[in-house]
């Protein structure tokens, strides 16, 4: 019988229980037994580690949502540097908060001159965060890994960040909505 790769299922359910801060251990147990389903399947049909073309055919790709600061960082790290059995098995794509940070010659940082003048930024920021995403998304779907973890999606900028634009204290009302709609359509 096939075992997955770095060890058993009861020390992952241990780690999403204690680590991740997953409470009920049958959702733990659910998690685990879908991981274990996909790379199990995977390595039976090749009988070996699949070649890069199959893998990235048959790739999982997980969204990590959530606020600013509700630990989505935190999280893709423990599980990047802390969780020796899904090592080997997933990729970690986190925000590409350093290119909003370092744009151009200059070193724009466009992330700081929103929160310092969203009413001039907000529109700018919020295209630039979309386009980098999207370049972001391009970039890593090439992986070999069977699992990929994306810190927040192109989908969340599409349907939750761009409604931000229509706050009244932004003053990017309707057209610029109706603009990045287009824009990402």
């Amino acid at each position: 019988m096939l075992q997955p790769v770095g060890g058993s299922a009861e020390r992952m359910v241990q780690f999403l229980q204690s680590s991740v801060g997953i409470i009920h251990k049958s959702h733990a147990e659910s998690i685990t037994s879908f991981v274990k389903d996909s790379v199990v399947g995977e390595l039976k049909e090749k009988n070996e580690v699949p070649a890069m073309q199959s893998t990235r055919d048959k790739r999982i790709t997980f969204c990590v949502e959530g606020n600013i600061s509700v630990g989505k960082s935190t999280f893709l790290q423990k599980i990047a540097y802390e969780t020796v059995e899904l090592r080997d098995l997933v990729e970690i794509v986190p925000e590409p908060v350093s290119k909003w940070q370092d744009i151009g010659p200059d070193h724009f940082n466009i992330l700081g001159a929103f929160y310092a003048e969203p009413q001039r930024y907000a529109y700018t920021f919020q295209n630039y965060v979309f386009v980098t995403r999207l370049m972001q998304e391009k970039e890593s779907s090439g992986g070999i890994k069977p699992l990929r973890l994306v810190e927040r999606s192109i989908f969340s900028d599409r349907m939750v960040c761009i409604f931000l634009l229509l706050d009244p204290l932004l003053c990017c009302g309707p057209t610029v909505l109706h603009v990045m709609h287009r824009g990402q359509n």
